[in-house]
């Protein structure tokens, strides 16, 4: 798991790098043509994953998981290449990578419905990502060097064993289908949970622009946070701690404006209220992998994709939620909590979904 935690970095920093040198090396390059290119990126990349999801479980191959994450890449690969000629069909082709990659890699991280497991394989494509858009910020000479690092983890992936279900597909089909409102309610739910917040996440990112010391500690923080989740969800209950890691959040986020007049304060609480929300992520995708034990796929596509371009809404509709912090990580700690108690997802293990 910890070698898909960083494919999952390079990927993300290849990606990261491919976006701000297209949208920074052309001096023509409108603010229009930068808010294109997120936005084809951003459909494909995260919204789209689902539907993707939905494709790749219903494919009768062994290696279908570890096949979509590898296409995923070599579809990165040739993103990297078509950015010489079409700018704008390299980021789509980008975009669709990604979408597989994640998918394809994700269900494979979830496989085993390990919280760690799932912390690990998450928390270095955002470290990956912010490094990967400041090298395409100071540099536009390293394509080269992704394609050929990226080609080798493709390879890589290629050969990569399978993992196994850690369930009885046929057994869990026919369990969940008497329920079948009763699950999409769950999965609503539980997609609401993240995407909530998710939106606290892209406001931080949107008040960090332009500071780079302080994009850096987010996205640390942000890592860090994923393989703490990872580790205490295992050790605690899972469903406990995942609620109170977003109520902690939110109530640090919070007390940032309080603290305004102590710098050194105020990025003690910064830090700890975003590492404490991302810690939240290990739980969330456990939740989604338990509730769809057969599609993990699909689960990884909502937990990775979906979720996270419904949180970005608020961004794009220049709504500002910076008022709305702690209502908006209770809400989602008990949309979660409400969830697992209509799923069960509390009683069960997260070594055993």
């Amino acid at each position: 798991m910890w070698l898909l935690g960083v494919l999952h970095g390079v990927a993300d920093a290849t990606t990261g790098y491919l976006l701000i040198s297209l949208s920074y090396s052309s001096n023509a390059m409108t603010i229009e043509g930068v808010a294109r290119f997120l936005l084809v990126y951003n459909v494909l990349a995260f919204a789209m994953q689902p539907v993707f999801g939905w494709g790749l479980d219903r494919l009768h191959h062994s290696r279908k998981y570890s096949g979509g994450a590898a296409s995923g890449l070599t579809l990165i690969v040739l993103a990297l290449v078509l950015s010489l000629q079409s700018p704008l069909l390299a980021v789509a082709v980008a975009g669709l990578g990604s979408a597989l990659f994640h998918i394809g890699a994700g269900a494979m991280a979830m496989s085993e419905c390990r919280a760690l497991h799932c912390g690990a394989f998450a928390a270095p494509g955002v470290i990956g990502q912010a490094l990967g858009m400041s090298m395409g910020l100071f540099t536009h000479a390293l394509l080269p060097g992704f394609v050929v690092l990226l080609s080798l983890v493709a390879l890589l992936l290629w050969k990569t064993k399978p993992p196994q279900l850690a369930v009885d597909a046929l057994l869990l089909e026919s369990s969940f289908a008497p329920k079948l409102t009763q699950l999409q309610i769950t999965l609503l739910l539980l997609v609401l949970a993240i995407a909530l917040r998710s939106s606290i996440w892209t406001l931080w990112q949107a008040i960090a622009t332009g500071n780079k010391l302080l994009v850096l500690g987010l996205c640390l923080a942000a890592g860090g946070g994923k393989l703490m989740g990872g580790f205490f969800a295992e050790k605690w209950e899972a469903t406990h701690y995942t609620v109170g890691a977003l109520v902690v959040s939110g109530l640090f986020l919070v007390g940032v404006e309080q603290s305004s007049a102590h710098p050194i304060l105020r990025y003690i609480l910064i830090f700890a209220g975003i590492a404490c929300l991302q810690s939240a992520t290990p739980g969330a995708l456990i939740a989604l992998k338990t509730v769809l034990p057969t599609r993990p796929a699909v689960a990884a596509g909502l937990g990775f994709g979906f979720a996270i371009a419904l949180g970005g809404l608020p961004d794009l509709l220049r709504f500002n939620i910076q008022a709305l912090i702690l209502p908006i990580a209770l809400l989602s700690a008990l949309l979660f909590y409400i969830a697992a108690r209509k799923s069960r997802i509390a009683a069960l293990s997260t070594n055993s979904c």
